[in-house]
């Protein structure tokens, strides 16, 4: 189930709400988790990789490491994400409520008029937010890479997890989401 929740108060922000029923084991193991990690660096999704290395960095010996991660994730990527999300949601609203929420709320200006203007603003923006979200994870990836792949080397995944690293990082052509829109998204959430 996926939507928005508007808390009762005024000028309150409509926080993503996902829920999901499963059922299966309890503790993913670590073929998994490497699996998805791969996967999500395939697709290019640099956010969804940090947060598969998190997940894989849970061992005790691991712990500093994995604290240091959530630090930067939380720091950087985070308000981002949470950016990214919230113009996601109005590019998928009708226009003039969109309009609204993204002036009052986020404190971005919008200039346009007609209704499918406005959904074309959201929508560059919900994208720009999107690339600079991709572009600060790609930054926190670079700066652990050697660590993480040390920090896992012996467990038979490294290859693995160095070629994750290829593929989001070296393979990335140009970051994506430069431009106005992400200056003044990276402003608004640091």
């Amino acid at each position: 189930f996926t939507g928005a929740w508007q808390p009762p108060a005024a000028g309150g922000w409509d926080p993503p709400a996902r829920q999901s029923i499963s059922c299966g084991a309890d503790e993913i193991s670590m073929t998994e988790r490497v699996t998805k990690l791969t996967q999500s660096a395939a697709k290019g999704d640099a956010a969804k990789m940090l947060s598969r290395l998190h997940a894989i960095l849970t061992k005790a010996k691991r712990q500093k490491l994995r604290d240091k991660l959530i630090v930067r994730i939380n720091g950087s990527v985070g308000s981002a994400r949470f950016m990214a999300k919230q113009l996601d949601m109005m590019a998928a609203v009708p226009g003039a409520f969109a309009e609204g929420n993204m002036q009052q709320r986020l404190g971005l200006v919008v200039k346009l008029v007609a209704a499918e203007e406005r959904e074309a603003e959201a929508k560059a923006w919900a994208d720009a937010a999107e690339g600079g979200m991709q572009k600060r994870a790609r930054n926190v990836l670079r700066e652990v890479r050697e660590r993480v792949v040390g920090a896992l080397s012996g467990k038979g995944f490294e290859g693995k997890i160095e070629r994750a690293f290829v593929m989001v990082l070296d393979g990335a052509v140009a970051d994506v989401g430069d431009g106005a829109n992400v200056e003044v998204l990276d402003s608004a959430v640091v």
